[in-house]
């Protein structure tokens, strides 16, 4: 009888343990004014994925309230008092009594608050599966306030990033100041408010990386590197609000995008065989992919050297900064327009083609076809350039066409307005080959000065002389001196002067040669006197050709080359 008197003894206390337990793990993901939470505690949304609580970022000795996943060695997606750290262990995270959820200090004074206006006596905070802080009435169960409407760094799986017009009011990322300092950093991630919808990254008030326009399927300046963006991403337009949406819904819990304090946005994904996170994707592979990185008029290719080149009809503002790699100041034109000039010949301006281009900013946008969209840019002269995407329809630049870059496929072709001049065709083949051969012939000398002979000194020499005494003409053969060439063939003479300048810091790069030759860079520095002149002053035109016949000659089979 005693082992039955004792089973019916326990079996009572067993079940009162079940109920306690079984409803405390029904609390186990909220707050309530009774049930607050300290440092050192937790609280576990209802499927495990997420935790709330208390944490020390890095090397830092501050203490804030965040979330995180329920893993190991898991980043903060969302952090409470990231103005107002705590210094030490005495934090509490409770419902006040006006119904807001509050971090506090060790001396009840408020770091943090949700800062909900109308006053609840019955308020609880729950934290979803979603990673999300949900603040709510109990009464009516209502929703009053969410972290996800006011995110830190990190967008998690069914997070809005809103822009409103109307309203004013935007829900964007702000990095991190730095990994051991969750306080507001220099970057943010938004909604650009245009006509058509575009995500941008900030730098304080400057834009740092644009991924293009969307034509309601993909960001058209992304060349198809950004497609985590295709991956469970929609864009909401609400016309009637004037708002756009960004959602991004992903695949699973365990992805998500974090916005670095070095303002590159990272697509995150969980890798269960490793236990650690891996980047998938993250928004800047390039140079050319910061904002503006040519400047104005200047368009940007990874694949080239040097990678920024002014565009056809362009040379670049600053010629002494663009030298050095600094592209920022941009490009200017070479030539005025024809409708901004008195034009007699009644030439008409003309369109180069840019194929496969990420689009420039400051675009406006209309709804005709693309026949006329070319009419109306070109009927107006402030209209320097314009597009077309069937998705979108006409675009057209009025201002300075930025943040340009060439792609190896995809994208969308881009029209810039030019002189006629800049466009016009030579009809004479056997002229075209003169520049081409001058250009060639300057372009080993160049290369090669340092191997330079007697030969090239005096060539050197007598190039020096006459182009001191502004008679540089009578160095060209009269069998090429077309005056229709000249020009370039003076300009190739120049660059191969500057090439045999004395000191290094004067002398062009080859591929800032390179651009001088191609009339990249029109206005050219003025040639010093070169390295090896001094001793070879006395040489007169006489020496000069006597010396000639004692060179040895490298003949050339030149092919005509028409045009296509």
């Amino acid at each position: 009888m005693e082992p039955r008197r004792r089973i019916i003894f326990v079996a009572p206390v067993l079940f009162l343990l079940s109920c306690f337990y079984s409803n405390l793990g029904n609390a186990i993901d909220t707050i309530t004014s009774s049930r607050p939470i300290r440092d050192h505690e937790t609280i576990i949304s209802n499927g495990s994925a997420f935790k709330l609580g208390f944490f020390r970022p890095g090397n830092s000795s501050n203490r804030y309230v965040g979330i995180w996943y329920n893993k190991e060695s898991e980043p903060v997606v969302w952090v409470a008092n990231r103005n107002k750290p705590l210094n030490d262990a005495s934090g509490v995270v409770t419902i006040s009594d006006h119904g807001n959820l509050v971090v506090l200090n060790g001396q009840n004074e408020v770091l943090w608050s949700t800062n909900v206006s109308n006053s609840m006596t019955n308020a609880s905070a729950q934290l979803l599966d979603s990673g999300n802080l949900v603040l709510r009435n109990n009464t009516n169960g209502i929703s009053i306030w969410e972290s996800f409407q006011e995110p830190t760094d990190t967008i998690l799986s069914g997070m809005k990033v809103s822009s409103n017009k109307k309203t004013d009011q935007k829900v964007s990322l702000t990095s991190w100041k730095n990994p051991s300092d969750p306080s507001p950093g220099s970057f943010s991630h938004g909604i650009k408010s245009s006509d058509i919808p575009e995500a941008c990254i900030w730098n304080e008030s400057r834009v740092y990386w644009r991924p293009g326009l969307w034509n309601s399927q993909t960001f058209i300046g992304a060349n198809g590197r950004y497609s985590f963006y295709n991956d469970g991403f929609q864009i909401t337009v609400d016309d009637q609000e004037d708002a756009v949406f960004f959602t991004y819904t992903f695949p699973n819990l365990s992805m998500f995008f974090v916005l670095s304090s070095q303002g590159i946005l990272e697509e995150r994904d969980w890798d269960e065989g490793k236990k650690n996170w891996k980047v998938r994707y993250q928004t800047l592979q390039t140079e050319c992919d910061v904002y503006g990185w040519c400047g104005a008029f200047g368009s940007c290719n990874p694949q080239k050297n040097p990678i920024c080149r002014c565009l056809r009809g362009f040379q670049p503002k600053n010629i002494e900064e663009w030298n050095r790699g600094n592209w920022t100041s941009g490009c200017v034109r070479k030539r005025l327009l024809q409708c901004e000039r008195r034009n007699l010949t009644g030439e008409k301006d003309r369109f180069l083609k840019l194929a496969k281009m990420k689009l420039p900013d400051f675009v406006e946008r209309s709804s005709v076809p693309v026949e006329i969209c070319r009419e109306q840019c070109l009927n107006n002269c402030s209209c320097i350039a314009y597009a077309y995407d069937a998705s979108i329809g006409c675009m057209t630049w009025t201002e300075s066409l930025t943040d340009i870059q060439k792609f190896s496929s995809g994208a969308v072709d881009l029209y810039i307005r030019l002189a006629h001049s800049e466009l016009a065709k030579k009809d004479n083949k056997v002229l075209i080959i003169i520049p081409i051969v001058v250009g060639i012939i300057t372009f080993a000398i160049c290369a090669f000065f340092l191997h330079s002979n007697r030969c090239d000194n005096v060539f050197t020499v007598q190039a020096w002389k006459l182009w001191n005494e502004n008679n540089i003409l009578a160095l060209i053969d009269p069998v090429i001196s077309n005056p229709c060439f000249q020009p370039e063939i003076l300009r190739c003479i120049q660059v191969g002067l500057l090439c045999v300048q004395e000191f290094v810091k004067d002398r062009p790069t080859m591929p800032t040669v390179v651009s001088m030759l191609n009339s990249e860079i029109v206005d050219l520095p003025t040639p010093k006197q070169p390295a090896f002149t001094e001793s070879q002053n006395a040489l007169d035109a006489k020496s000069f050709v006597q010396s000639k016949q004692k060179c040895s000659v490298n003949y050339v089979t030149l092919s005509v080359i028409g045009g296509r």
